[in-house]
């Protein structure tokens, strides 16, 4: 079985970004202050991915610097938050897919 997450970041005001998970028809919402856009993108999905083990996850995402980084499109070599996601699906047993969905 494939658990499907559905991430949407949103851009409140001005280092202000709110993010809404929708894991197995759940939501879970976060708010972030002082944030860019890239931090909780990743804090957000690192959280629910540690509640799983031996899993299969599909995550759709309207996070470029996400997607793009996890995928390789855009190699990053500051990428923190990508080695912080790494570790978690090593440690977890987790096959992750992260596609980019329209914003």
């Amino acid at each position: 079985m494939v658990i499907q997450i559905e991430q949407t970041l949103t851009k409140v005001a001005a280092a202000e970004v709110d993010v809404i998970l929708s894991v197995e028809g759940e939501e879970i919402f976060r708010e972030y202050k002082r944030s860019n856009n890239v931090f909780p993108a990743y804090h957000s999905l690192i959280e629910v991915l540690r509640g799983y083990t031996d899993a299969t996850i599909h995550v759709k995402t309207n996070s470029k610097a996400l997607a793009d980084e996890y995928n390789a499109t855009y190699e990053n070599r500051h990428a923190t938050h990508l080695g912080n996601l790494m570790q978690v699906i090593s440690r977890n047993n987790i096959d992750l897919a992260v596609e980019l969905v329209a914003e």
